[in-house]
């Protein structure tokens, strides 16, 4: 004997005289998916991916396929952007025109002699119209004292900028001035005699020239002192010349404008 089909319209409990048998359900379109995401989401969690969410519902209010259903809908609304979205890209200030117009500064600290040595730190002035590496000297740190070392070598042998342009290390700008202290530094008191500015970035990418010069003599200059078989600061320092004279001679732009706007020191005579 064939038995017919059991369908949930002409199936009842009576038809075969079975009254238990169990009638199809109706998929409740309340539970679906995308209302599931709907109810997970809430203020506390809007900030949080669906990777993050997951495991703090726990498994009543999600499965995977939920959680994906829920990254998507985050990303159709703008709530959550993926890694490559949150990108951001800073505009590239353009160049000053002219030689000794701007010069940035900064303190790389790096194993500079790698295993040789202690690491130590960098100095470097690179001029922002030509990318021409002014001042190199390394360092024990980043102090007043050693930077008036090299702000000295740089004005006997180069004369006074225009302007200096730093990051917000102590050494340039007092953090919290008050009432019994201004906001110039030691530093900045002698630029000001000098008549030199000196301006402070907001940010690492706002002094790129400088950031990515430290960037490219972390690679070069550390094999370079390493084919030298250079394991101190002292004969690093007497390397430093010939490496930026070849080094500019690679690296080196024409700058916008041909003036050069050092300016002399007028020093009186001893």
């Amino acid at each position: 004997m064939q038995w017919p089909k059991a369908s949930s319209t002409c199936l009842n409990a009576n038809a075969f005289g079975v009254g238990h048998i169990k009638q199809e359900k109706t998929r409740d379109p309340t539970c679906s998916i995308t209302s599931r995401c709907s109810t997970i989401r809430s203020a506390n969690t809007l900030e949080m991916g669906c990777c993050h969410q997951q495991p703090l519902k726990g498994n009543n209010n999600g499965s995977c396929k939920a959680s994906k259903k829920l990254g998507a809908i985050q990303v159709e609304d703008g709530i959550w952007l993926s890694r490559k979205q949150r990108r951001t890209f800073h505009q590239p200030r353009l160049r000053r025109e002219c030689y000794g117009e701007l010069i940035q500064i900064d303190g790389s600290d790096h194993r500079w002699f790698e295993d040789r040595a202690l690491p130590c730190t960098l100095l470097v002035f690179i001029d922002d119209a030509t990318s021409t590496l002014m001042e190199l000297r390394f360092v024990k740190s980043e102090s007043t004292f050693s930077y008036f070392a090299a702000l000295e070598s740089y004005l006997l042998r180069h004369s006074r900028p225009v302007a200096f342009y730093s990051d917000k290390h102590t050494v340039f700008r007092v953090p919290k001035p008050n009432q019994h202290m201004t906001g110039m530094t030691q530093f900045g008191r002698a630029l000001a005699e000098l008549n030199i500015e000196i301006l402070c970035a907001n940010s690492s990418q706002a002094k790129g020239r400088v950031e990515r010069a430290n960037r490219t003599l972390q690679d070069r200059l550390v094999k370079e002192l390493r084919l030298a078989g250079i394991s101190s600061m002292e004969e690093g320092n007497a390397f430093l010349p010939a490496f930026t004279e070849r080094f500019n001679a690679q690296f080196a732009k024409v700058p916008a404008k041909q003036n050069n706007l050092h300016r002399a020191l007028n020093i009186e005579p001893d």
